[in-house]
């Protein structure tokens, strides 16, 4: 029967616009109306952007309810404590399901997170049902920003010359050598559509290749299997979304809000803006803000 169809897996490019949309709204109703059961019927999976308010959505998350995965990092689920993460994302469709379904009977979990990882190609993306899908978005030159200064805090800190920190954050830098800003930001800047496009690794910080037409379209495509998409400049005017779509009843963000690093910055690094890249970006962020656009119009598929 219907009810049966919308239970089983079904990827994204297999379902027509109508089943798409019907499945959407059904997941967010069956959260709704199941989050505070156990087993519920529904998770969430929710794409953390780098630096994008994403550890304060989380919390947020917790405050409504929602039940992580037993061993987890910022909601990304590990394998056991202390271990790696699940690459759940890069299962297929049947793989991607079962292990919701077995996480939410096995302890009631109902919201999952990948900070590092997102299915490639963006095909590989499940319908919703069994899961629902929310992201933050962040105005694209803010979050690269503050991305720079969160990656190599080790050195704005002082740890890195007094060879502290981890073997891998240490490596980041030569002795000696400071942070290139152009070059984190050539390499950066279009996460956003990178990761919805599928075109991004395992580390979707650390992407290469060049982005064209087709993956914006791709990157469109995937964004509307989004219940949620919350702007992190906006996030205080969600409220009322959340109530009607997830029937949370806590959404004061500022009180999750996580602290700024108050660790000295040397903002004389950003003054190293070159021309190539400037062009460059003017292309590559018109994907980002072409994007937004479209979305903001077509409040039907994804919602503010």
């Amino acid at each position: 029967d219907e009810a049966a169809a919308l239970r089983r897996p079904l990827l994204a490019r297999d379902a027509s616009a109508n089943t798409l949309e019907l499945r959407r709204q059904c997941a967010e109703w069956a959260y709704a109306c199941t989050r505070e059961r156990r087993p519920p019927n529904v998770t969430v999976w929710y794409h953390h952007f780098h630096k994008a308010g994403g550890t304060t959505f989380v919390r947020t998350a917790e405050a409504n309810g929602a039940r992580l995965y037993p061993w987890n990092s910022n909601g990304n689920p590990l394998e056991g404590k202390g271990g790696g993460r699940i690459p759940f994302w890069t299962y297929d469709g049947a793989k991607q399901a079962d292990f919701a379904n077995g996480a939410r009977q096995a302890s009631g979990c109902n919201l999952v997170a990948t900070e590092f990882g997102f299915p490639s190609p963006a095909s590989n993306l499940l319908a919703p049902m069994p899961y629902l899908y929310i992201t933050v978005l962040r105005e694209p030159v803010a979050r690269v920003v503050s991305n720079f200064f969160w990656r190599y805090r080790l050195y704005f800190n002082g740890g890195h010359a007094a060879g502290e920190g981890t073997a891998k954050q240490r490596a980041r830098l030569k002795p000696g050598q400071k942070p290139d800003f152009g070059g984190f930001v050539d390499d950066h800047i279009d996460l956003y559509v990178r990761t919805l496009s599928g075109g991004g690794s395992t580390e979707p910080d650390s992407p290469t290749g060049a982005l064209a037409e087709a993956d914006l379209e791709t990157a469109k495509r995937t964004l509307g299997q989004f219940s949620i998409v919350l702007i992190t400049e906006w996030m205080e005017a969600s409220a009322p979304l959340l109530q009607r779509h997830l029937d949370w009843t806590i959404t004061d963000f500022g009180a999750f809000h996580e602290k700024e690093n108050k660790m000295l910055k040397d903002y004389t690094l950003l003054n190293e803006w070159d021309p190539e890249w400037k062009a460059r970006y003017a292309i590559d962020g018109s994907y980002q803000h072409r994007r937004a656009n479209t979305t903001r119009t077509n409040v039907g598929t994804v919602r503010y």
